[in-house]
């Protein structure tokens, strides 16, 4: 019986590993095996899509930095990982943490 060879990537180079999401695409074939709900093959190979109920705004707010210097450490860390992960994108050159207006507090509720 042969088996199978499943996709693998350099878990130490996180330049190559595919944005968050991207790793159900590689079993998409395996998920066959478990269901024929449409909607979910459709999902795990493509992704969802969410349809928004207006565009998002193009502005960004700037998130105040703590004094702190433990916690700041841990958030530039999580910054950081986030950009690794393709999680997040850079924004403006020259500014610090930025968070988009789809994500802040009001929108949200």
């Amino acid at each position: 019986v042969a088996q199978e060879v499943v996709p693998t990537i350099d878990a130490n180079d996180c330049r190559t590993l595919p944005p968050i999401g991207g790793w159900l695409a590689l079993f998409a074939h395996r998920w066959e095996t478990i269901t024929s709900d449409s909607w979910v093959l459709k999902t795990v190979r493509f992704g969802l899509t969410l349809d928004f109920l207006f565009i998002p705004l193009r502005t960004f707010t700037h998130c105040p930095t703590s004094k702190n210097h433990i916690r700041r450490k841990l958030m530039d860390t999580v910054v950081q990982h986030f950009l690794d992960i393709q999680a997040i994108e850079p924004g403006p050159e020259g500014a610090r943490v930025l968070l988009h207006s789809i994500c802040s507090s009001q929108v949200l509720g």
